[in-house]
């Protein structure tokens, strides 16, 4: 089935693929997700093949697009930005990575045009890396949170002491990704 959200260029092979994503936005405080996860797709030499369009997911005046003039021409005007990568690994999985902008319209739509891309790929599980604000001296190590989207993940966080979290209230795209994940039984970690 087409996604008509979600243009593909050079679709890959992929073996057991696992998804790894992060989104700017809200919940990227000081970009420890997006920075991890840029990281990632220049140490492993990931290789672009598929963006998320922009058009419906943006309100732009909220999320200006970024243009390049020279000399008094324009050069490029660069929308907000969701692109996937993946790795291809000696292992027993592949990656997908995506790197994103959290999106100011259409959540849902968003999260099902991206989760049906992730099943069309054949992810097994996701995962969702972000950062809070939170009262924590410099002096101590900063802790790890987790939220899952099943009971058995939640438990596997705490198994590897990462704290699981109760919270109640403003959320961002990683918790409809979550429940969403929990409505269709995927498996995906937030940390």
């Amino acid at each position: 089935m087409a996604n008509k959200d979600i243009v593909v260029y050079e679709p890959p092979q992929l073996h057991h693929p696992k998804m790894i994503a992060a989104f700017a936005g809200w919940a990227d405080v000081t970009h420890a997700g997006s920075a991890a996860l840029s990281h990632l797709v220049r140490t492993l030499k990931a290789k672009e093949f598929a963006y998320i369009s922009a058009e419906e997911f943006y309100d732009f005046p909220a999320n200006r697009p970024v243009v390049t003039i020279s000399q008094g021409v324009v050069q490029s005007v660069k929308l907000p930005s969701n692109r996937f990568y993946y790795v291809k690994s000696a292992g027993s999985h592949d990656l997908v990575l995506l790197l994103g902008i959290e999106p100011t319209l259409k959540w849902q739509r968003y999260t099902n045009s991206l989760l049906d891309f992730a099943n069309r790929l054949e992810v097994d599980k996701i995962y969702l890396l972000g950062g809070l604000y939170d009262v924590v001296t410099h002096t101590i190590e900063a802790k790890i949170t987790g939220v899952a989207s099943q009971q058995q993940l939640a438990q596997t966080l705490r198994e590897h002491h990462i704290e699981t979290l109760d919270y109640q209230g403003p959320s961002s795209i990683y918790s409809l990704i979550l429940d969403t994940c929990k409505e269709r039984g995927m498996e995906a970690i937030n940390l």
